[in-house]
């Protein structure tokens, strides 16, 4: 059954509805064109539905101009933005000092009513700028950034490593030609060493360039440079002052090495009893690999290997 709809007068909305942006209102009436009904576009879009009848009846976006009232505070904007921001979004100061400076006796819903978009600003100005911190020496947040200088005339584009100690917030800046694991881990090193020491964790934001590859059945690859780096970081001392439970990460790649010097290391950092660590050793001792990775990494099984695989404590 077809729809009856009537536009309302120009750039009218309908009581209480939120004016919507030229591209969600496009969407609305791409939609609507290709056959959705007024109540299923409005939950897609998660609007009311007599919005997208109102912007579906009138065809297009058109700007909002109002009901022809002249508004109470029209030639304040200005004043009143000021003073909202000035008081940290307080409108009932600024409705005390619109009746005492400007002799305007307002309600406190007409000023907010009013402020309401500034009100907005300001929160989002507020997420925005929520700093994350923690107790001294607790964390790291490592993030990469990027930009284009010229350099001898020539633009490129260089990648920023960015190191931010959570509670100084101190902050390690390096600059590389791209943003693959190899600078990840040679951005690290720098800032232990410009900060003279180690936090007890690092926060990554978008590490997917801490892998190498990740293929389709899953299965993460991490290079040997990661079993360089955790080696590097035993003989500093790194895995003295970790718990337990972050010592299962840390250890991680050794476990995952398929050298037996690795596994050994392992045994020795006090992992000898540990049974799944035992396990991954004595496969390793007696393959020289991980039989379980050969039909992922394309390699061709033994037949002893192939024998193995079909046993019942093949899987960990």
């Amino acid at each position: 059954m077809e729809e009856s709809l009537q536009p309302l007068s120009r750039g009218e909305l309908p009581r209480g509805e939120v004016m919507q942006t030229p591209d969600e209102v496009a969407a609305m009436l791409r939609l609507k064109g290709l056959g959705w009904g007024i109540k299923r576009i409005a939950r897609e879009l998660g609007c009311s539905h007599m919005t997208v009848r109102h912007y579906v009846a009138q065809g297009s976006w058109l700007p909002y101009r109002g009901g022809g009232r002249r508004r109470v505070l029209a030639g304040l904007e200005d004043w009143v933005a000021e003073r909202f921001r000035r008081h940290a979004g307080n409108a009932d100061v600024v409705r005390q000092e619109l009746l005492a400076e400007k002799g305007l006796k307002l309600s406190l819903r007409t000023v907010e009513r009013a402020v309401a978009a500034l009100r907005r600003e300001l929160e989002a100005e507020a997420r925005a700028t929520i700093r994350f911190e923690t107790p001294p020496g607790k964390q790291l947040q490592i993030d990469f950034g990027e930009r284009r200088v010229l350099i001898g005339g020539e633009s490129l584009k260089v990648y920023l490593f960015v190191a931010t100690l959570g509670y100084s917030r101190r902050v390690y800046v390096r600059a590389f030609r791209n943003e693959r694991q190899e600078s990840w881990f040679a951005g690290l090193e720098g800032a232990f060493g410009h900060f003279g020491g180690v936090t007890e964790e690092v926060l990554f934001d978008n590490d997917r360039r801490l892998v190498v590859r990740h293929d389709r059945a899953t299965v993460v690859c991490l290079d040997a440079q990661a079993v360089r780096f955790i080696r590097e970081g035993i003989e500093r001392g790194f895995d003295g002052v970790l718990s337990e439970a972050q010592l299962d990460f840390f250890y991680l790649p050794l476990m995952h090495s398929e050298s037996l010097s690795d596994h050994d290391l392992l045994c020795e950092r006090g992992r000898g009893n540990d049974p799944d660590a035992l396990q991954h050793r004595e496969i390793i001792a007696r393959f020289g690999r991980y039989p379980h990775r050969n039909a992922v990494l394309g390699r061709d099984s033994t037949s002893e290997e192939a024998s193995y695989l079909t046993g019942p404590h093949a899987s960990f």
